[in-house]
């Protein structure tokens, strides 16, 4: 049995790979590791180390694996950012219409205390 940890790592370092190949370069990729301190004898030693340690099919069961567990955990965290964000917009919504029906509510009062306080100037007038 291969250590979970190492097949871990090398599946991520192959998902990165690929998606490092879509998007950016190799190049870039070296560059990077150049300047975190990375050799290129150290980058061979550790690719040997790794063919030696790990088959090609390991790491695919492994990716792939890995790939539907971040997949299924991520559209989750998704949906309760949704599901948050839809709480908050119904809220606002909510919010809204209470100040709305207040302001409409105070302006019938304001009208009410105006005509009530006509009514009396009114009546003292005459």
């Amino acid at each position: 049995m291969k250590n979970n940890q190492l097949l871990n790592a090398v599946a991520e370092m192959s998902s990165a790979l690929s998606m490092i190949n879509k998007v950016s370069s190799i190049d870039k990729l070296h560059m990077s590791l150049e300047a975190v301190g990375y050799t290129t004898e150290q980058l061979v030693e550790i690719q040997d180390f790794i063919d030696r340690e790990v088959t090609e099919k390991e790491v695919i069961e492994i990716a792939e694996k890995n790939a539907f567990s971040i997949y299924i955990e991520r559209l989750a965290e998704i949906k309760r950012i949704m599901d948050v964000m839809k709480g908050y917009q119904d809220m606002g919504m909510i919010n809204l219409s209470i100040s709305e029906e207040a302001a409409h509510a105070e302006s019938q009062a304001e009208g009410i205390v105006l005509n009530a306080v006509e009514g009396t100037v009114q009546k003292k007038e005459a």
